[in-house]
């Protein structure tokens, strides 16, 4: 089952770069990710969030108004990678 990425807000120069590195961060990490992208300001209300960009991995924000780094958002791939395998 891929992991679920979810980049919400506008799409300013700060959205363009956190895209940028979730796609270095799925491409380094050689983990199936299913990648969601909304600019809808209504989806941002809707999950509580006041600041974009946002990024979120299987539901849990991760990160608000502020660009994540490509090797952490690769943390947060292969964490929520790990809670996916089979005991």
């Amino acid at each position: 089952m891929p992991i679920e990425i979810t980049l919400l807000g506008p799409t300013d120069e700060a959205y363009r770069k956190t895209y940028a590195a979730v796609q270095d961060a799925i491409a380094y990490s050689l983990q199936p990710v299913k990648l969601t992208t909304l600019d809808d300001p209504a989806q941002l209300r809707r999950r509580g969030i006041e600041v974009a960009p946002a990024l979120l991995v299987n539901g849990q924000i991760k990160a608000t108004g502020r660009v994540p780094e490509a090797r952490e958002i690769v943390t947060w791939i292969m964490n929520a990678a790990l809670l996916e395998e089979p005991h």
